[in-house]
This record gives structure tokens, sequence and C-alpha cells, in this order.
């Protein structure tokens, strides 16, 4: 069954900042874009929409976040009549509620919603999904089960469609001299062993994780320093990375970058890269992971699904520990940095895994080919 030519996507989302889930989202409206599919999106004022904007997407700006924002439907349906989209897309799980609330004659448009999450979606919501939508994409098999955890929705109608690389694959391992100029590039030491931890300051991704495995390190090899890349979290009192630092004895040993648009540097600059997601917050899909995986950088992570769903369970193009145990993370993270065989190996394995599991056209293709089986369903 050939993909259909030319449809008409209203993106609806309502998120104000880019996150990993908006950055995927991101990647793939482009690539829509480039097949000659026409996308439109409705979103709230913020970063988000300015990210929309910028990259060629007519974005209609309207107060549609939160949970009890009773007149978000009104917004929708008015977007909706300006677009007259074949599809709405929706990505943020309150959007998901007040869309299916749209008044759609004869299921038209067709309603596809997207979870890039893993945490739980409380019964109603997944059961009103269940009746509502047309299709439903989970990014990996874990985000799926969580949607299938009853009867609220019908197996046949979720659908797994991972995230991509969000660039190129490396042909091969980063040398030491790309190491070297990718430190210089973030001033960064060079001639010690430097953990990466792309999750920023906060503590449900693991940050506290990721520096007692570092302080561990430091205890057991010397020298050994901590990356830190990402947001800080404001929607609760999180310690600044000083403070953590203070805290692990590792004054003077971690470095915040702050939010990267481009983390290849960062993950070159690294010997090992640490994803310490905790059970608590959980992963829909570890796109640091994937990240990592494209740039040849070995991976140090706790084995929760998510994690597992990039790196693969049998296997792993990385080294796993136990959830929740900092101190067999800490191990693993050591296994690494003292290892050159093993990490190489990891290294070489996450390269095969990204080009094969990852790439971008496969991802795109298989969007299409839902799009198409939808548009076909009878009303």
């Amino acid at each position: 069954m050939c993909p259909p030519t030319d449809v008409n996507i209203l993106l609806i989302s309502g998120a104000r900042i880019v996150g990993g889930a908006e950055r995927a989202t991101l990647q793939l409206a482009k690539a829509l874009l480039e097949r000659e599919h026409q996308v439109n999106a409705v979103c709230p004022a913020g970063e988000w929409q300015a990210a929309l904007s910028g990259s060629g997407i007519a974005v209609h700006s309207a107060p549609i976040g939160g949970s009890r924002n009773l007149i978000a439907p009104f917004f929708i349906s008015r977007a909706a009549a300006r677009s007259r989209p074949d599809l709405l897309m929706v990505t943020t799980s309150d959007q998901w509620v007040w869309s299916c609330f749209v008044r759609r004659p004869a299921h038209t448009p067709r309603l596809v919603l997207v979870r890039h999450m893993g945490l739980p979606l409380s019964r109603r919501v997944r059961f009103l999904a269940g009746r509502r939508a047309d299709a439903i994409v989970a990014v990996s098999p874990s985000v799926r089960e969580m949607l299938l955890a009853d009867s609220a929705i019908a197996p046949a109608m979720v659908h797994v469609i991972s995230n991509s690389t969000r660039f190129a694959v490396r042909q091969s391992v980063p040398d030491s001299s790309e190491r070297k100029h990718a430190r210089e590039s973030l001033g960064l030491p060079g001639g010690v062993p430097l953990i990466g931890f792309m999750g920023g300051i906060n503590l449900g991704k693991g940050v506290e994780d990721a520096m007692v495995a570092a302080a561990q390190a430091r205890r057991a090899l010397g020298d050994v320093h901590l990356l830190v890349c990402g947001r800080k979290d404001t929607r609760q009192q999180t310690p600044g990375y000083e403070e953590l630092a203070t805290r692990h004895a590792m004054g003077g040993c971690v470095h915040y970058r702050g939010y990267l648009n481009d983390v290849i540097p960062a993950l070159i600059a690294s010997d090992a890269v640490v994803i310490a997601t905790r059970s608590t917050l959980r992963e829909g899909l570890a796109q640091t992971a994937i990240d990592a995986m494209a740039c040849g950088v070995p991976i140090a992570g706790y084995a929760l699904g998510g994690i597992t769903d990039a790196v693969g369970e049998h296997d792993p193009a990385a080294v796993l520990a136990r959830p929740d145990d900092v101190e067999d993370l800490s191990r693993v993270v050591i296994a690494l940095l003292t290892n050159p065989e093993l990490a190489l190996a990891i290294a070489q394995r996450g390269l095969i895994r990204a080009r094969q599991e990852f790439d971008p056209g496969l991802m795109t293709e298989q969007y299409e080919q839902l799009f198409s089986n939808v548009l076909r369903q009878s009303p």
C-alpha cells in the first residue's frame, strides 16, 4: 500500500518549551514538509511556538494548555476550521482529552494521538482515547505497555513508532583528537576521564545518581570529572549543581553547560554517558541513548523500559545496572572507564543499532503508512 501524498496535518500541542518530545515532533514535522505534506500547528505562545514558526510551519497561537482549560476545544476547533486538515495529530496528554471533545462529523478529520512519556495516564483518559481516536502512537514498547494496562484501549489501536536519531550516525567511534577538540570547544579539561550526563538538574532524571557514580569513580580512579547538560527543573525545589557537587565531594569537578541546541560536542567529549532516570519518572524512549549511540559513545544506564527500548534488551548497546541501584550504576560506570575494550565494543554496537533501528527515514515512512491506513478506514 503506497503512502498518501499531500496529507494535511494539524499538529496539536499544549507545550510551551522545547523538550525531548517537542524536538522529536519538530523533526517529524519537518520531514513531512519535505515529503510535500502540509503541516500546521496550534499551541500556546512561547519557545515551542517560535521553534515551529522558525521551521516554516504555520502556527495558530492559542491558550490550549492545561488540564482544566475548558475553552481549549473551542480553539482547537477554530484552528481546524481554518486549516481544514485531514488529520489531527496530538502530542500532549491534556490535549488528548480536549481533542477528543472536538466535534468531528463522520470522524473527519481523523484523530491520531501520540504518546512520548512512560508515565501512566489515568484510566479515564485512556478510556476516552480508546473510544474517540482513530489511532494511537507509542514511541516505544514500554509506552505501549503502559497504554494497554487494562481494557480501556484496544491493542490494535496502538502502533509503536520509535523516535529517530536527530543527526547522521557516525561511521566510527570518535578518536582522541576529536574528543580533545570537543572538550576545548566546551571549555572542559583534557587528560581526565569525563562522564557525560544530559538529563539536566533534575532529580527524577537522576542527576544525583550521576553525581554519586562520578564520586565513586573518582575515589576508585582518581581525577574523574562530570559534565552536566540540560535544563534545571524549576517545577520543584531542586538544588543547584554546586550544592549537589559539594554534597557528594565533587566540588570543582562538575561542569554544568545548561541546555545545548547541539549536543554532539558534549557527547563526543565524554568517555562514557550515564543515563540514570529513576523508575518513579520513567523514560518513554531515552533520546540521550539514541544520540549517544549515533555518536559512538558508550552508555551506562539503569535497565528500565524506555532505556532498554533504546539500547536493546538482548546484547544491549550499553552496560546496564539494576534500576534505582546507584551502587550498581557506579560499578558499571567504573567498568566502562577502566576497560577500553568493553567501552569500544559497546560504542561500536551502538553505532550499528542507531543505524539499523532509529533511521529518520524509517520513522517518517512508518508515520506515512499509518496515516494512509487511518485515512482509508471507513468512518
